[in-house]
């Protein structure tokens, strides 16, 4: 298997030879706030467990989803997906969320493109929005560029991708995907195996700057939200702080 582990976006170019496929969170674009970032991710998983024994996940994770912002890993991002698309390649989006409603949130998949949406990403046209009805719920979705894998393995959407929407329209000679997890890029190598498609896998590990994380602090903030269904974000907990002082 060609993974390739790099740490800059300026990694990715030379490696680009067809079609390009990058995951979302943590490739393009990553929340603004500590509580969501990979070192806090016990203390989310422990909260998504606590609310699905209650039984109130659907209210209370559709409700964070709508609420966390976002920033882009580097600002150059929306200027090179698109210099890429003027240069004749496809470029997709290829993320594991849900779809479909999730509590009050209606279609929760629109709420993953929303960061795309706000920093004016915008992938290949060239297929209309599916939905995979074909497979089990919550359908996978192909929605403004983006195949939304639902509780599907990345690999098998895009499979079922190829035979569902590409059909007639030509293989690609190769792919590169961009993603922050292994067994991701493990799945959609099986897949380019099947359909004998060259595959470059990229494995994104951005060097980040070491920040302490009072974990206590991140609990409180998710308490918080439990009490008041309002996300106080790290902004707004240094206001507060600074105004204490």
């Amino acid at each position: 298997m060609t993974i390739i582990k790099c740490q800059t976006w300026e990694e990715i170019a030379p490696h680009v030879k067809d079609w390009v496929l990058f995951d979302l969170n943590h490739v393009l674009f990553e929340g603004i706030d500590l509580a969501l970032s990979s070192r806090c991710h016990g203390v989310r998983q422990s909260y998504k467990k606590k609310w699905k024994a209650e039984g109130t996940y659907l209210k209370h994770w559709g409700n964070l989803l709508k609420q966390w912002q976002f920033k882009l890993i580097h600002p150059s991002i929306p200027q090179w997906i698109n210099d890429w698309k003027n240069n004749g390649h496809t470029v997709l989006g290829l993320t594991s969320h849900p779809t479909g409603t999730f509590g009050k949130v209606r279609d929760i998949g629109n709420e993953r493109l929303r960061p795309l949406r706000e920093f004016n990403i915008e992938f290949s046209k060239t297929f209309s929005n599916y939905i995979f009805k074909n497979m089990p719920l919550p359908h996978p979705e192909l929605k403004d560029g983006v195949l939304i894998s639902g509780a599907q393995l990345k690999g098998i959407v895009l499979s079922n991708f190829f035979k569902k929407v590409l059909r007639k329209e030509r293989l690609p000679k190769h792919i590169l995907f961009v993603d922050d997890q292994k067994s991701n890029l493990e799945s959609v190598k099986k897949c380019c195996d099947i359909w004998k498609i060259e595959f470059t896998g990229i494995l994104f590990k951005p060097v980040k700057e070491e920040i302490e994380i009072d974990l206590e602090l991140i609990r409180g903030q998710f308490e918080a939200f439990e009490k008041t269904g309002i996300w106080i974000g790290d902004q707004q907990l240094q206001m507060v702080e600074n105004a204490s002082c």
